[in-house]
């Protein structure tokens, strides 16, 4: 690893602050813009118990290489990748009948952004990950509980770094809605 990304883990894990070593700052026309600024399509989600077969038909058939897991109580468990899959299926690790769960092929590292998160720190966390699920929190009274209003996290879509590249590209001739 070298010294710039051992610095960048350090400061995103919090082991030093930003008084010891000074974050990267990109200063480019779309640092400031948003998350909700990029075309996000509503993600389709799968359960733990969907085979792999089912989610490598369901991938084929939607066109994504990756889809979110929601678990039982409505939480994202994770993301089941085509590489994750593709790799224990073809290691003869995993069979295709087996549920993406018990196959173990969720991928449970994953970080989360906000649509109102700025596009540096979108780019930031794609330096590190392939990608990033854009997330809303939604508030929720079940009416059981007098008072007591639960907070679910629900995906709202999901950003790679070819989707960050795109509206980079068809939007650097215009700045602020207007051309340069």
């Amino acid at each position: 690893m070298t010294k710039a990304l051992s610095d960048d883990w350090m400061l995103d894990h919090q082991f030093i602050d930003n008084d010891v070593i000074k974050p990267k700052k990109m200063e480019h026309w779309w640092c400031d813009k948003r998350v909700f600024d990029i075309s996000l399509a509503i993600p389709l989600t799968i359960t733990p118990e969907v085979t792999c077969k089912a989610a490598i038909q369901l991938l084929k058939q939607e066109g994504f290489d990756m889809v979110p897991v929601i678990a039982e109580n409505g939480d994202v468990a994770g993301v089941v990748t085509e590489g994750n899959m593709t790799s224990k299926i073809l290691a003869g690790i995993v069979k295709s009948d087996q549920t993406v769960s018990e196959a173990k092929v969720i991928y449970k590292t994953f970080r989360k952004i906000e649509m109102n998160d700025k596009l540096a720190d979108l780019a930031h966390a794609l330096d590190h990950e392939p990608f990033v699920l854009v997330v809303t929190e939604q508030r929720c009274f079940n009416g059981k509980t007098p008072g007591k209003v639960d907070t679910k996290t629900v995906v709202s879509g999901i950003i790679t770094r070819i989707d960050l590249l795109d509206y980079i590209s068809k939007n650097e001739g215009i700045v602020g809605g207007s051309e340069k």
